[in-house]
Parts: structure tokens; C-alpha cells; sequence
């Protein structure tokens, strides 16, 4: 396998060729293996030509959202919360107003997104999922009702995310947000 060519011989801090053509779908395919074969952060970025940019130069990149989505399987695999997210990133700290013009916001879409299609296969299967956890701010839950909206995602499913013992349980602080999802699916639907 040619990867494990590339990786002895960076081990070993030997001079590697590598070529950084390749498709989306390569590189998507690319950034799975990497990520099954535990390949650490330095290699990734030196396979898609990051290694030796500066972060401003590397975001222009179109390999970026590759090393990314490396990034955040790494996350999820981690067990690292959308909310430890919010919270590491300082997203509490932005005005609603002025958080989708930030780059970090987008990111945390991204992530936020990646973790709850995992819920959902979960959900889906009859497995144990993540719920909402106690702490997390109005602006984070309503970033997770509109991914919700935009992957029409069950009513039970969004219940029982928010905690919610059916539609009845209006006493129930998270039910704002679920009649938010649910007018949100009516726009999306119209």
C-alpha cells in the first residue's frame, strides 16, 4: 500500500514525493483511510500539502475542508461535545446577531451536523444517542433545531433530543425550541 510507503518513510524523517492531485471523491476516500489507519495530524496535512503554509494560506486552500473533515472524525471518535465546541471556541461569546459572518460558526455547523447524523443512525438503530446536554445556550440549541429543520428530521427523534415526553409537554423548557422546529419544517416544506 502506498500510504504505508509514505508513512515509513516520514517516520524515519526521509524525503517523501508526493502527489497531491486527486479528485474530491479521492481525497474524501483518502481522509477515510487515513483517519481508520489512525494517521496523525502532521502526516494528514503533509499528504494534502498543508505542512508548510500559514493558517490564513492553508484556509484558502481547497484541500482545507479534507484536513477538516479529518479533524472533526477525529473529534467524534474523541467523544468531544458539539457543546465543549461551543465553549473551547468562545461561540458563547458572539453577538447572535454577528455569528453566521464567522468562519469558527461555519465550522461548528459543520460539526454539529457530522455529530448528529451519527445520533440519528443511532437513533435509527435503536441505540443509546446523545441528547442535549444541560448548559448549552439558547443561539447553540437553535444552530441544532435549523440542522434538524434542514434534514427534516422526525418529530420524535427532535422530542427526544430536546427531552421532550411528547407534543403535550409544553411545561418542558426545550418545547420553545421544538415549536420552532416544527414552524421551521412547515416554511421548509411550503
Amino acid at each position: 500500500m502506498e500510504d504505508n510507503h509514505f508513512y515509513k518513510q516520514k517516520i524515519m524523517e526521509q524525503p517523501v514525493k508526493v502527489d497531491y492531485s486527486g479528485t474530491p471523491e479521492e481525497l474524501s476516500a483518502k481522509v477515510d483511510m487515513w483517519f481508520t489507519l489512525n494517521r496523525p495530524t502532521w502526516y494528514v496535512k503533509k499528504m494534502l500539502n498543508l505542512d508548510r503554509r500559514s493558517i490564513n494560506t492553508s484556509l484558502k486552500s481547497p484541500n482545507y475542508l479534507h484536513y477538516e473533515r479529518f479533524e472533526m472524525k477525529t473529534w467524534m471518535a474523541k467523544k468531544y461535545s458539539t457543546n465543549a465546541f461551543w465553549k473551547d471556541h468562545k461561540l458563547n461569546t458572539v453577538p447572535v446577531k454577528q455569528l453566521e459572518s464567522k468562519r469558527i460558526y461555519r465550522k461548528f455547523v459543520r460539526y454539529a451536523t457530522m455529530v448528529d447524523d451519527e445520533s440519528f443512525q443511532l437513533y435509527k438503530s435503536g441505540q443509546q444517542f446523545e441528547k442535549l446536554k444541560a448548559g448549552e445556550s439558547e443561539a447553540e440549541i437553535k444552530t441544532k433545531v435549523a440542522i434538524w429543520a434542514s434534514k427534516d428530521r422526525p418529530f420524535k427523534y427532535v422530542q427526544d433530543m430536546l427531552g421532550i415526553n411528547g407534543a403535550r409537554d409544553t411545561l418542558n423548557a426545550n418545547y420553545k425550541y421544538f415549536e420552532d422546529f416544527v414552524k421551521r419544517t412547515n416554511i421548509l416544506k411550503e
